[in-house]
């Protein structure tokens, strides 16, 4: 009998130390990132949404077992320093990740990011004002397994000034980042759209890549590969088809951030039920609706989209009670939008009205809007009111996002030159541009006609403008057309502000140079 029990003991005692080694492989594995997200430039326009994308992934990793270092807005030495920690942290660690979020270029191959205090007045300034993504590999070479996500494909405005410096060696290279071959066998790059696309920051709190990505990385028994195959399809059913992203793989096996049993394949009849189902419902503000979307087709492309709205619309109540930083008052006073908010149930639209300051925006702009439209002639207005829905459709984007919100609106009332007279006519000598200076007058329209370079600018651009829009298919042309919309809102948004006009004519003419 206590032959027995010993043996009983023995056994239960092998059982379990056989357990913990073959545990132990798991909990031994050291992962280690380093997570940049830059968007506060000192010398071009700021990015929104990379530190948010940069907070939001290294939330993630860490409960993933990551070791993050984090970076949110450093220049160049802070970039250097965390770089150092980064290499000194993997020795000997079995993954190494690296995410970077803000402005990067290319120039002669290399792929080059760009920290927050970075002038690059030429190619010399380049190589040491930057850090390139080679260095950084370099680093990585340390680690088994070696992972960099890039999501540094945004419209650039150091492009054009490099172009200019490096003349024909460079300027067919200004546009997204060159496909990095990647360092050795376990090396895996993904890039948040296609060779030479330029991807968008995005109008919510994540760009388009940034934000599934960072979902997908918590499903459980999803290979690396996998995984981006479904960011793939997330971000360009969200961008209609513009932004691809993209991958490059040296891994001799899977990659899992998240061990666990795969989800069970979806049918393509029922995925094009679902496509079908959410182009109904996408809009909705109802919960119950959209939750029992998510019990129907939680597997399939659509439903993390459905719970990430669910999450926007339960949080309603709070981020419609949040305030503004940094708001001044505007000489306008009411707590009611220019609309009924009776008849207007957007979740944008909502946010607004039950916010006062974000009220204050909606009656400034209408104000302006109105005053703009008083002075416009008949083509004008038309461009006027494209414009106008063009940005309601970014302002809705950003659903009950305080400070989106309250950006988009900013954004608009500052292209229409609140602060500097809106009506009012160039003075001085005026200078030939593509548009008549004579009816003309938003503010960065007044500063281009007084002011030569600019005016020179200006005419460069229109010439390359129409040179491209004659050598594009329909499908081209039309594709060009909606970037030099969107480029002018930006140029607009400059005001009266010499240096920012010429940075988004510089990183224009860069743009319409390597437009093929």
């Amino acid at each position: 009998m206590l032959s027995a029990h010993r043996g009983a003991l023995s056994f239960s005692f092998a059982f379990f130390a056989i357990s913990i080694i073959t545990a132990l492989p798991s909990l031994a594995v050291k992962r280690v990132a380093l997570v940049v997200g830059n968007g506060a430039y000192v010398h071009v326009p700021h990015l929104n949404n990379p530190p948010n994308d940069a907070q939001d992934m290294a939330a993630a990793l860490k409960q993933l077992g990551f070791d993050v270092i984090p970076g949110i807005d450093i220049d160049k030495h802070a970039f250097d320093d965390k770089l150092h920690q980064f290499s000194q942290a993997i020795a000997g660690a079995d993954v190494a990740l690296f995410f970077y979020a803000g402005h990067g270029l290319q120039a002669k191959g290399v792929n080059h990011l760009i920290p927050i205090d970075a002038t690059i007045a030429d190619e010399y300034a380049l190589e040491l004002e930057t850090i390139t993504l080679d260095s950084v590999l370099k680093q990585m070479e340390q680690a088994k397994t070696k992972i960099v996500v890039l999501d540094a494909c945004r419209n650039n405005p150091f492009a054009s000034t490099l172009a200019r410096s490096m003349g024909s060696r460079g300027v067919s290279e200004n546009l997204g980042l060159a496909i990095s071959v990647p360092s050795g066998v376990g090396t895996f790059i993904a890039y948040s759209t296609q060779p030479g696309n330029v991807a968008s920051d995005g109008t919510g709190r994540n760009s388009p890549f940034a934000g599934p990505f960072k979902l997908h990385i918590m499903d459980p028994g999803v290979s690396l590969s996998d995984l981006m195959i479904l960011v793939r399809n997330e971000v360009v059913t969200a961008t209609d088809g513009v932004q691809v992203p993209w991958d490059d793989s040296a891994l001799m096996g899977n990659f899992y951030f998240k061990e666990g049993v795969p989800p069970a394949p979806v049918s393509e009849s029922k995925s094009g039920e679902a496509a079908e189902a959410w182009s109904w419902i996408k809009n909705t503000t109802d919960v119950s609706i959209l939750q029992e979307f998510t019990r129907r087709f939680g597997d399939t492309t659509f439903g993390p989209l459905a719970k990430r709205r669910v999450d926007v619309l339960k949080g309603q109540s709070v981020a419609q009670t949040q305030s503004i930083p940094n708001l001044k008052a505007i000489s306008l006073t009411p707590t009611k939008p220019s609309y009924d908010c009776k008849v207007h149930y957007m979740d944008a639209e909502v946010a607004v009205c039950n916010n006062p300051e974000l009220a204050i925006l909606d009656n400034e702009l209408d104000r302006v809007y109105v005053r703009a439209a008083k002075k416009a002639n008949s083509e004008q207005k038309q461009v006027l009111l494209f414009d106008q829905r063009h940005w309601l459709e970014l302002r809705n984007g950003c659903l009950t996002d305080v400070r989106c919100l309250a950006n988009q609106y900013r954004s608009r009332i500052s292209s229409f030159g609140v602060g500097s007279l809106p009506g009012e006519k160039p003075t001085g000598q005026i200078f030939r541009t593509s548009f008549d200076c004579n009816s003309n007058y938003l503010p960065a329209e007044v500063a281009v006609c007084n002011n030569a370079d600019l005016a020179q600018l200006d005419v460069e651009l229109d010439r390359l403008y129409s040179q491209a829009s004659h050598q594009s298919t329909s499908a081209r042309r039309n594709q060009l057309l909606f970037e030099q919309r969107q480029w002018l809102q930006h140029r607009d948004i400059c005001g009266t502000d010499y240096a920012c006009i010429r940075l988004q004519y510089q990183a224009r003419l860069g743009q319409l140079q390597a437009w093929k």
